[in-house]
């Protein structure tokens, strides 16, 4: 289940990355 958690957070974090780093790009 930890394993399945970690997963999970691993690819929102790598989302939010993604998504600053567009921001980050547009700006």
């Amino acid at each position: 289940m930890q394993g399945y958690h970690m997963s999970c957070i691993s690819l929102i974090l790598n989302q939010f990355y993604m998504l600053c780093a567009v921001t980050l790009q547009t700006f």
